[in-house]
């Protein structure tokens, strides 16, 4: 069974020749369609660990964005450790640098061209790297955000034993502390018993 979901954007299915080519240790999941590409990244159970993205993406499929590199620069910015292959048959003679200089501003790791012979050894390689690069970037970030239960620690009861009371408040929640005394510990643990548990828990570094 195949351990990493790649999300494949194009308005064409995805061929068989390339789930060929990048083996077994990917799953690609076709996405060729806007409201497909919506659906997709609102299942919160599936973890995608990176992207290939056509260069030519029609406006009447994904309304909105105006080209392949838009909508990069959202998956980029929603999953900054996936990584984005972006991928084309066909490049403006003369302006080849300057359109793969922008893909990477906009997010892209590797600009996989298929012009020419695109399934050549050293270039599925270089493929397959920077995929399974960023497939275990996103695996170890997962590891870093898995939830810790602090209830499992008896040690802490007395200081917890007023945390589902806060929990079913609507109102925020001051949590002070040093710098790793679990201050991320004790907010998971009020999300986890409050009514929107079931609702994503949005982690933010204001430091960083």
């Amino acid at each position: 069974m195949a351990g990493y979901n790649i999300l494949y954007v194009d308005d064409e299915p995805v061929t068989h020749r390339i789930q060929q080519h990048l083996g077994e240790d990917f799953s690609i999941i076709e996405c060729t369609d806007e409201a497909t590409y919506k659906r997709l990244l609102q299942q919160n159970k599936t973890i995608y660990h990176g992207a290939i993205i056509d260069y030519r993406l029609p406006r009447q499929l994904f309304p909105s964005f105006d080209s392949g590199q838009a909508l990069t620069s959202n998956l980029h910015n929603r999953f900054p450790n996936m990584a984005i292959i972006a991928f084309s048959g066909y490049l403006h003679s003369g302006s080849e640098e300057r359109e793969i200089s922008e893909w990477l501003v906009a997010g892209a790791n590797f600009f996989w061209h298929r012009s020419e012979d695109p399934y050549r050894e050293e270039v599925v390689s270089k493929v397959r790297h920077v995929l399974l690069a960023g497939a275990r970037r996103v695996e170890d970030w997962n590891r870093l955000l898995e939830p810790v239960d602090l209830f499992e620690f008896p040690k802490l009861a007395k200081s917890l034993n007023h945390l589902e009371r806060i929990a079913s408040l609507l109102s925020p929640v001051l949590i002070l502390g040093e710098t790793g005394s679990g201050k991320e510990l004790v907010a998971r643990s009020i999300h986890k018993l409050s009514p929107r548990r079931e609702k994503p828990l949005a982690i933010i570094n204001c430091a960083a």
